[in-house]
């Protein structure tokens, strides 16, 4: 398809938005739950303030999952009577600080408030719903725990077995009752609301049947995703023609309701999830598709999911900084990952707010070079009013952060800015004796831009020296590995032995969660130039016959950090 008939197509999908936007934002209303009191309407420009001449054009707000809370719903039990029932803390955040709930108990309705002024700012306003999202079920009165999800613990998808059973608190999609909770909830939203669409977010927690029977059972996804297109039509048409009222929100709404799909792009969480995304795309069931792989992965390529959603005239947005994985999730049960206890079940590594503020740019930089339409953002940066709370305990500090949010959406504006690259999900890797390091000792990486050749590269890994695991003898292997005994190559280059700076690493737990003996952190300097606008290559081999006393050793943590 041209691309001039494709852009028609998806103007169409966003009939009354002012243009495609360059950031989809995804705000997870933690702006609004930690703000100092007294709490007034006017409270809540915290979330949508600092968005002011940034490059965020579309804020979708989540608003619910299998509870609404973030608006008083009528149709589905809601956070606010949860709340009022336990008087408890919600996420370790004293609910003193949220402001909805404040609101609430004033007898004001925030939402509609902080829609009009998203509206005045100039943002698209869409309603987001995580359609089986099983936060903090893990302690099952907490008050995101309805009465309908403890009285269905036959739904639950007890066959999830991943991230240590975290995700089998997800209710199944084969049960009408789950998705007419899903659907009426919606519903709800898009009518009583003036929002610019909704988004149904498919990737908190993906699972929607028992893992071994989601194949088979896709259709019914496809089918839920396709009545819920259909309602948001329906609700356009009625309120179009009905709204004789003033005040009401048919009066008000010019445009058709938009609907956003994101969604896992991983074979293997599609599978397992129930989703058919290629039948999503082709029937056009959404004119915006957010594909996202859970966590950051700098060697993502998105253009197969480009070349579809082209052909659909689908607008694509892949999501820019997840979280970095530790590992490959997908391989936790390997025993190469000898250390099964140490990574977290979400396999995400927390940097500081200035490695984030790197690492975002890498991110935002590797998928804008493949040409998507835009970027997506999620919880980002929103979680920085939670925890430490910086955007009201350090607001110096939280507009320097946030301000990667006037840069992250063009390539122009990332040019030259320092950015971090972290490769560690597929680490560790290990090196034995004599094996060519074509097989499994090469890790692949992605570095895209055209301003590589501006900078001074350093790229950085762990090793460390374990015993062989198929010696007889008996004998004390030292964790640190000996100069010369392993060759490192870059791009098949030899890097000399003399250019690799190493330094020791007492024993403890890694960032990435593992818990190491004493090591060396090897560090290697290098011009931009040697680089390829692409991918690249670091390879490792220990070039000596093998003896039963050889160590293997494992690198870890590998990244790269671009400095200007």
């Amino acid at each position: 398809m041209r691309q001039s008939n494709r852009i028609k197509i998806c103007r169409a999908g966003l009939a009354g938005s002012r243009h495609i936007p360059r950031i989809i934002y995804n705000d997870d209303s933690c702006t609004l739950r930690n703000s100092p009191p007294p709490h007034t309407s006017e409270t809540m420009a915290c979330a949508l303030d600092y968005l002011k001449g940034t490059q965020v054009d579309c804020l979708c707000w989540c608003v619910g999952a299998q509870i609404a809370y973030s608006w008083p719903s009528k149709v589905i039990e809601n956070f606010y009577d949860l709340v009022a029932e336990r008087e408890t803390s919600f996420g370790g955040l004293h609910l003193r600080g949220n402001v909805m709930c404040s609101l609430h108990r004033q007898g004001i309705d925030y939402l509609p408030l902080l829609i009009r002024r998203a509206h005045a700012q100039g943002l698209m306003f869409v309603a987001s719903f995580r359609m089986n999202d099983t936060h903090h079920k893990s302690y099952p009165n907490s008050v995101l725990s309805p009465e309908f999800w403890k009285t269905h613990q036959h739904y639950r998808i007890w066959d999830a077995t991943d991230a240590k059973s975290y995700y089998n608190a997800a209710l199944d999609y084969s049960y009408p009752e789950v998705r007419n909770r899903y659907r009426s909830a919606i519903v709800e939203v898009a009518s009583e609301y003036d929002v610019d669409g909704i988004e149904l977010d498919f990737t908190r927690s993906p699972y929607f049947f028992q893992p071994s029977e989601a194949w088979r059972k896709r259709t019914i996804l496809t089918r839920f995703v396709r009545e819920v297109r259909d309602a948001l039509k329906r609700i356009t048409a009625t309120t179009a023609k009905a709204g004789q009222a003033a005040g009401q929100v048919g009066t008000r709404r010019k445009r058709s309701l938009i609907l956003i799909l994101r969604i896992p792009s991983l074979e293997r969480a599609l599978t397992t999830a129930g989703i058919d995304a290629r039948r999503w795309i082709m029937d056009q069931l959404a004119p915006i598709l957010v594909i996202s792989e859970l966590v950051g992965n700098f060697n993502q390529d998105i253009g197969p999911w480009r070349t579809l959603c082209r052909q659909a005239g689908v607008l694509l947005y892949p999501a820019a900084g997840d979280g970095p994985p530790a590992y490959n999730m997908a391989d936790f049960y390997s025993p190469l990952v000898r250390n099964l206890l140490a990574p977290r079940h979400d396999g995400q590594v927390r940097f500081t707010d200035d490695e984030q503020m790197r690492y975002k740019r890498a991110a935002a930089q590797n998928l804008l070079a493949q040409e998507p339409d835009g970027i997506y953002l999620f919880n980002f940066p929103c979680w920085l009013a939670e925890g430490k709370n910086i955007m009201h305990t350090d607001p110096a500090k939280f507009r320097r952060v946030t301000s990667l949010l006037r840069e992250m959406g063009s390539l122009k504006t990332l040019a030259r800015k320092n950015k971090k690259f972290t490769f560690y999900k597929d680490l560790p890797i290990y090196v034995e004796a004599n094996r060519p390091r074509r097989f499994h000792q090469t890790i692949p990486f992605a570095i895209r831009g055209k301003d590589i050749r501006d900078a001074m590269v350093t790229l950085r890994f762990r090793w460390i020296a374990e015993r062989n695991p198929h010696a007889d003898e008996k004998f004390r292997q030292h964790s640190i590995v000996k100069s010369g005994l392993v060759k490192v190559y870059l791009n098949d280059r030899e890097i000399p032995e003399r250019k690799l700076k190493k330094t020791r690493a007492p024993v403890g737990r890694i960032p990435s969660g593992f818990l190491l003996k004493a090591h060396e952190i090897v560090e290697l300097q290098a011009p931009g130039r040697e680089l390829r606008d692409g991918e690249n290559t670091l390879a490792f081999e220990m070039p000596k016959f093998p003896h039963e006393r050889d160590p293997y050793v494992y690198i870890y943590e590998f990244e790269v950090e671009l400095n200007f």
